[in-house]
């Protein structure tokens, strides 16, 4: 498995995987973690906060693809290369799966916003900073 740069058809592949349809991300990166031609786990990052903060969205085909290696290299680039202090992920409350992989990966739950997913489900907000980042 490798990390690579990826390009619009990764941040639709992941939009498509969280929503169910296409994201509007506004200025992004996204990174896809990859088997050959098989992408098994995507990242986009976006509403970057000039070295302050950025937003994480994650989606995948299912267990197997956060090896040690994959996990650094995907905290690496907001932490090291962008110089960010922290990465928030938001996902629906009833999205217990990647709420569960958010703890595993040291992200930790700092509040509730009411109705702010569609206007009928609630969302948690997860932070890492990176002094916890147990990945770099």
């Amino acid at each position: 498995m490798i990390v690579v740069a990826g390009d619009n058809r990764v941040s639709r592949w992941v939009s498509r995987k969280i929503e169910g349809q296409e994201i509007e991300w506004g200025p992004h990166t996204s990174l896809a973690v990859v088997d050959g031609e098989r992408v098994l786990a995507g990242v986009v990052y976006s509403e970057y906060r000039n070295g302050i903060d950025i937003r994480a969205s994650i989606a995948s085909n299912g267990p197997g693809w956060a090896s040690r290696g994959v996990l650094r290299a995907l905290f690496d680039y907001p932490f090291n290369q962008l110089g960010v202090v922290r990465i928030t992920c938001l996902i629906a409350d009833d999205n217990v799966k990647s709420q569960t992989l958010c703890e595993k990966l040291g992200f930790v739950p700092e509040g509730i916003h009411h109705l702010a997913w569609d206007g009928k489900k609630d969302v948690i907000s997860f932070g890492l900073l990176r002094k916890n980042c147990k990945w770099i």
